[in-house]
């Protein structure tokens, strides 16, 4: 059975509530809310990032899991970010919903996406799409809960991000210096013996205590940075440089961090990025967020870091 994984963006937070309520069934409400279902066979997963546009480290975890974006099609002073962000990010596999018309801008950063006025006429077309990921590469997971179920132990949730996971696997949870077994896997309630490249799961394991995990940790023989040297495509929408301290989100570790050059508008810049904290890197898109910034947020993105 395979696995899609949605990201629901753009529009306002009531308006990305209703379109995921659509498509499936909530299953987590943060910052970033989890829905799931079935459909014709395959899981499908959709991710919508909640507390956004007031933070915007939710916009990017929402969209470093998905394989295909829904993008609302609401006017907000919020749908510019929205747009560089995808493109950065290279999510060239979407539709977009709603009457208005922003194709101007989906041009000016090189989005094409199928219109339909409606998620209802728009469903077809998402949930047909199939995803290309690399099964047979070593296991990578990102989870993003961990805790305690009375009678049955420690548990975690994730994304197969690359590779399998198997019942009985040790795997190490970077970037701290621990490792968990696999007691069991489930995915949509249903025990299972592996969960594979774009599968939600929850697993029963052994090892450290719920509150070493959580989100942001990496499961697999992933390296661990404390800074990193990487090419930054910088926007050329910013009217002043970035600022140096900035925020940095890979997959979902979400961490400060600064940068030892100017970031200089609609270039690519080498430099270091020096996080705040470790950080579990291999082959990963890393956003930079200028949190203080007026407008745009995006300060950069360096791809395939680590």
């Amino acid at each position: 059975m395979s696995s899609l994984n949605i990201a629901v963006v753009g529009g306002s937070p009531d308006s990305r509530k209703a379109a995921a309520s659509a498509l499936a069934k909530k299953s987590h409400n943060e910052d970033v809310s989890f829905y799931h279902t079935v459909f014709s066979g395959k899981k499908v997963n959709v991710l919508e990032p909640s507390s956004y546009p007031e933070k915007p480290v939710s916009l990017a975890i929402a969209l470093s899991g998905a394989d295909f974006i829904v993008l609302l099609a609401e006017p907000s002073p919020q749908m510019g970010e929205t747009l560089v962000l995808l493109s950065a990010l290279g999510k060239s596999h979407g539709v977009l919903v709603g009457v208005h018309d922003v194709s101007a801008f989906m041009n000016e950063v090189g989005l094409h996406y199928d219109v339909f006025s409606t998620l209802d006429e728009a469903k077809t077309k998402i949930l047909s799409f199939e995803a290309q990921r690399p099964k047979d590469a070593p296991p990578k997971a990102w989870l993003d809960h961990a805790f305690d179920v009375r009678g049955v132990g420690s548990v975690a949730l994730g994304f197969m991000v690359q590779g399998t996971m198997h019942v009985h696997d040790k795997l190490p949870a970077k970037p701290g210096d621990v490792a968990l077994e696999v007691r069991s896997i489930q995915q949509n309630d249903v025990d299972v013996e592996h969960a594979e490249a774009g599968d939600r799961f929850g697993i029963k394991y052994k090892g450290p205590a719920p509150d070493q995990l959580g989100r942001g940790t990496v499961l697999g023989d992933v390296p661990v940075f404390a800074e990193v040297e990487a090419t930054v495509n910088v926007p050329k929408y910013w009217k002043e440089l970035p600022g140096k301290q900035l925020h940095a989100v890979a997959g979902f570790q979400s961490v400060p961090c600064q940068v030892d050059k100017d970031l200089v508008p609609g270039t690519a810049v080498d430099c270091l990025i020096q996080f705040h904290k470790p950080v579990a890197l291999r082959k990963d898109a890393v956003v930079l967020f200028d949190l203080n910034a007026k407008g745009l947020r995006v300060a950069g993105v360096a791809q395939d870091v680590g």
